[in-house]
C-alpha cells in the first residue's frame, strides 16, 4: 500500500492422509430378551462412528442363527417373524455395520432361548359337575394384547350343549381372561 514491496514466501506443510474409523456395533441384543413362541424377534444394536459418519444400512450384514445355523433367508432383516420360531430353539444373530466405506467388525448378540406359552384354567380341562353360571378363565404366563381375546379366539364348549356363547373380558394386571 505504501510502496513497499515483500517477497513472495512459499511454505509447505505436511502431508496428512485421512483415515476412516471403522464404525462400531455396540449394545448388541435381541428383543424381547426372553421371547416365547408367540414373539417375533428383532435385532437391536447401538451404532456409533467416531467421524461421525452415518450409518449404510444397505451395506450393514445382519445374519440370524437358530440352534447355531445360519437361517439364510433373515439375511439383512432386523426381524425373524414368531412363525419361524418354536420353543426350545435358541437364537442369536451377529450384525457387521458399515458407514458407507467400510465394514466395522462384527458383533454378536446373547442367545436367547425360546420359551412357550404357558396358561392354567379354571376349572380344569374335562373337570365334572361344574356350575353353568360359574366364570371360566384362562391365566396366561405373559400379557397378551386384550383385542385377540374375542369369541373367536376363545371357545368354550361342553360335552352336553357343544359351544357355548357369552361375554368375555381381559384382565391386564393378572393376565387372565374370563369368559
Amino acid at each position: 500500500r505504501y510502496g513497499v514491496s515483500l517477497p513472495a514466501a512459499r511454505f509447505t506443510s505436511p502431508t496428512t492422509t485421512i483415515l476412516n474409523t471403522l464404525p462400531v456395533a455396540g449394545n448388541v441384543h435381541i428383543s424381547p430378551a426372553q421371547p416365547l413362541s408367540l414373539d417375533p424377534l428383532a435385532a437391536d444394536y447401538a451404532y456409533s462412528d467416531a467421524d461421525s459418519d452415518p450409518e449404510y444400512t444397505g451395506g450393514r450384514e445382519i445374519r440370524w442363527y437358530k440352534d447355531s445355523q445360519l437361517q439364510s433367508a433373515y439375511n439383512n432383516s432386523l426381524t425373524v417373524p414368531a412363525s419361524a420360531t418354536e420353543p426350545g430353539q435358541g437364537w442369536y444373530f451377529t450384525v457387521r455395520p458399515h458407514d458407507g466405506m467400510e465394514f466395522g467388525n462384527t458383533a454378536t448378540s446373547l442367545l436367547v432361548t425360546i420359551g412357550a406359552l404357558q396358561i392354567t384354567t379354571s376349572p380344569s380341562r374335562n373337570q365334572l359337575n361344574i356350575s353353568a353360571s360359574s366364570d371360566i378363565t384362562v391365566t396366561f404366563s405373559t400379557a397378551m394384547n386384550a383385542a385377540t381375546i374375542n369369541s373367536a379366539t376363545f371357545i368354550v364348549s361342553t360335552r352336553s350343549r357343544g359351544f357355548s356363547s357369552g361375554s368375555i373380558s381381559y384382565d391386564a394386571p393378572s393376565k387372565t381372561a374370563i369368559f
